[in-house]
């Protein structure tokens, strides 16, 4: 991996964006030290090109490193082009109020984009979709709403185990 590392760090300082993403990725899977430079790569590839990919791995840096409003940053301009897994972060935050006040009226106009979505992973936001309907939290209690969106949760994870 020393050869192709060199290749794309020479290819990622002369501008290139998928080299630099590529290093960001590489780097984004090691210790602390190597997400610092995953973060510098990203950055500088996000300049060049707003890929999705590129700006979740971004937004996850600043989330885990403590810097929740750049994560909010990131992930609302992934939420606005429909990304799910962006939706769902963003109704988390506000949720458990990560950086912002908690609000829960934003997390619940958030994290139905996210349940309702054809995202896969789907399953947080249905559930917190149905605690939310269940506790009355960002809209009126219905606990039928909330049973609803268990059911669904749970179904769709039982799929996702088989």
């Amino acid at each position: 991996m020393v050869k192709a590392e060199y290749w794309h760090e020479k290819s990622a300082e002369q501008g290139n964006s998928d080299a630099q993403y590529f290093l960001g990725e590489f780097y984004y899977y090691g210790d602390a030290v190597e997400r610092e430079r995953a973060k510098y790569w990203f950055e500088k590839s996000v300049k060049q090109s707003n890929t999705i990919q590129t700006l979740l791995y971004l937004a996850t840096l600043y989330y885990d490193g403590g810097d929740y409003k750049k994560a909010k940053y990131w992930w609302e301009k992934t939420a606005e082009w429909g990304n799910a897994e962006a939706q769902n972060n963003l109704g988390y935050i506000y949720f458990y109020g990560k950086g912002v006040e908690i609000d829960y009226e934003e997390a619940f106009y958030w994290t139905v984009k996210a349940a309702t979505s054809s995202w896969v992973s789907s399953v947080e936001a249905q559930y917190r979709l149905s605690e939310m309907y269940e506790k009355g939290l960002g809209v009126p209690r219905d606990y039928d709403k909330a049973k609803y969106w268990r059911e669904k949760a749970d179904a769709q994870k039982k799929e996702e185990a088989e």
